[in-house]
């Protein structure tokens, strides 16, 4: 077996490591990178930006409920019904209770409610979409640290209990450190891949990563000016 069927599978945690701003490209660039590794198509995932997605128009529930509803549940019955089973089912208790948190905006439209909400409805979302791959930019934006946590928490459960490719770009990876396998580096078009040994936390209260050798590079060759310019 080569190695671009070994280097991201389902249950890897991975750290997007860049020296460069991605801005608009990280997206694509990810896809790229997952067809380049035969990830199987197509490719099901489930992406939570910086900030936005959520149509403002539409309010807080209709957007959860919009495409979320997981093939699994019985389609019998409402959707509202259905998010409430699945949610009793899981046995996510954090889930639960950012749902819970969120429950009093649920009626609101997007553009009334704060983003910390926005963002935690979001969550919410992608989660109960149950894609093989979740995507997560700047997921710590808008939230606070106890928001944070509870999302990190019902994340946890989530890939326990549902082994899912997590893919994180974020700005501190301190905050993922305990959790990252695999990370992803990319700097101009060169991308490489490297598996984490172990974490480690410091008497610094900091985490340092001890890595393996290389599992690959990829380099990407003529790439559109358009993503040179961003990439």
């Amino acid at each position: 077996m080569d190695k671009s069927t070994q280097a991201l599978k389902q249950g890897d945690v991975i750290y997007f490591e860049s020296n460069e701003s991605l801005q608009s490209c990280f997206i694509s660039e990810i896809i790229r990178v997952l067809n380049y590794y035969k990830i199987p198509k197509p490719i099901r995932f489930s992406y939570v930006p910086p900030s936005g997605l959520l149509l403002k128009e539409l309010t807080l529930k209709e957007n959860i409920l919009l495409e979320s509803i997981p093939t699994s549940l019985c389609i019998s019955h409402s959707k509202e019904f259905q998010l409430k089973n699945y949610l009793q089912k899981t046995g996510n208790i954090h889930l639960i209770r950012i749902f819970n948190l969120i429950s009093d905006y649920l009626e609101k439209k997007v553009e009334e409610i704060p983003e910390e909400i926005t963002k935690l409805g979001l969550f919410v979302k992608v989660i109960i979409k149950e894609a093989p791959i979740l995507i997560l930019d700047d997921p710590e934006k808008h939230l606070s640290p106890g928001s944070f946590r509870l999302v990190e928490s019902t994340i946890k459960h989530h890939i326990a209990e549902k082994p899912s490719m997590l893919i994180i770009n974020s700005p501190n990876n301190q905050l993922f450190a305990p959790y990252i396998n695999k990370i992803l580096s990319k700097q101009t078009n060169e991308y490489k891949i490297k598996t984490i040994q172990q974490s480690v936390l410091r008497k610094s209260n900091e985490y340092s990563l001890i890595e393996n050798s290389d599992e690959g590079v990829l380099i990407f060759k003529n790439l559109p000016e358009e993503i040179k310019k961003t990439a």
